[in-house]
């Protein structure tokens, strides 16, 4: 579920009285609420992680270069409920991206992937077994992000209870 396929996708916001563009540059999904606050203007939360992206929807300027993290759970519990309600309801899987990198990292088994995505757009070979240097330096990088953002997941859990969801959505 972490793979291109799944998670490059367009992002289309239609603005009235701003100009139509192309905006290049990944950004998360973490950016959408803060966006929309921001449009609205209204401000956003102290919790919220993600930037707003206003600047480059009505601006036209570049967002913030920063890796995307993506996060699933996979296991059996999910095959039959497929949206995972807590985090222990599988394994772990958190992935960084950036312009030309995916990483992935199953957090319960500690096992790796990365794709060079301009020399390999399937995604079908991974770097991660026998690094070059600069692999290694772009899985540190990303090893990191990804130890940051489980840490904040395991955070969150804590605080509001890692089952604590709301029955009425099942």
């Amino acid at each position: 579920k972490l793979y291109d396929e799944l998670i490059h996708v367009p992002l289309v916001v239609d603005v009235p009285g701003t100009e139509g563009r192309r905006i290049e540059q990944q950004v998360g999904l973490d950016d959408m609420p803060p966006t929309v606050t921001d449009l609205m203007d209204i401000d956003s939360p102290d919790g919220w992680q993600g930037e707003s992206l206003t600047p480059s929807i009505v601006d036209g300027e570049s967002p913030v270069d920063k890796p995307v993290v993506s996060v699933t759970v996979r296991g059996e519990e999910v095959t039959t409920q497929p949206i995972p309600r807590a985090l222990s309801d599988g394994e772990l899987l958190v992935s960084a991206r950036d312009r030309d990198w995916t990483y992935i990292e199953n957090v319960d088994d500690g096992s790796t992937e990365l794709y060079h995505r301009p020399s390999d757009p399937t995604q079908q070979d991974d770097l991660s077994e026998a690094p070059t240097t600069e692999e290694q330096q772009v899985l540190d990088r990303f090893s990191a992000v990804v130890e940051d953002h489980v840490s904040l997941l395991h955070n969150r859990a804590e605080e509001q209870g890692d089952d604590n969801v709301d029955d009425d959505l099942g």
